[in-house]
């Protein structure tokens, strides 16, 4: 062999190529890491096709930051539009946020073949003043991205994301009320805060109103 170069062994196993994850099944909670603030909403539409994203407004909520949070893909059934998808989903999480998309399809680039899936936490509007959130549509070998109306009847075959709270911050909260499935279910809450003028010490309690 020439000097310089390292020979590989007859019997030396070559290295597999790096086999992109499977997307989880329906309730299996899986994990997500997102750069924010790398991630643009109006680049998203850009990057979607549609030739008058500069038309487009972002009305939030935005992730900013890179997070690490838990997720699942949730069935909810049929659903008359992405607002009654939103409290479908209440029993098991919080909306991911639109952005989170980007994320998703980094983590499981290939499609399951199961549907479409939706991230109904974030809200974009069209030029023609039409509201909607991302998603992504299976079939092929990747991933079809696209935006949908959040008036659009929603079948069966979709599923949507859901964040997930920390288990033991869920479990210790008290008074929460349980769905069907016996999972707490998470609502608004109004904090009240008293300040002390001297001592500027904070006294908080969350209250429903």
């Amino acid at each position: 062999a020439e000097r310089g170069i390292q020979q590989r062994s007859p019997n030396e196993p070559t290295a597999a190529p790096d086999t992109p994850a499977t997307v989880p099944n329906d309730g299996e909670i899986f994990e997500l890491t997102l750069d924010g603030d790398a991630t643009d909403p109006i680049e998203m539409v850009r990057s979607d096709g549609y030739n008058n994203a500069d038309q487009w407004e972002f009305k939030g909520p935005k992730v900013t930051g890179t997070h690490t949070r838990r997720f699942k893909l949730v069935s909810v059934g049929y659903q008359p539009n992405a607002d009654a998808v939103n409290k479908a989903l209440a029993e098991h999480g919080t909306p991911a946020l639109g952005q989170w998309r980007e994320a998703f399809k980094k983590k499981y680039p290939r499609p399951d073949g199961k549907g479409p899936v939706g991230f109904t936490g974030s809200e974009w509007v069209d030029p023609d003043r039409d509201r909607s959130f991302p998603c992504v549509l299976g079939g092929g070998a990747t991933w079809y991205s696209r935006f949908c109306w959040l008036v659009s009847r929603f079948s069966g075959g979709w599923r949507f994301v859901g964040r997930i709270q920390g288990g033991k911050n869920r479990r210790t909260t008290p008074g929460l009320a349980r769905g069907t499935s016996r999972h707490e279910v998470l609502d608004a809450a109004f904090i009240h805060t008293v300040i002390d003028d001297h001592s500027r010490v904070a006294y908080v309690e969350a209250h429903d109103d």
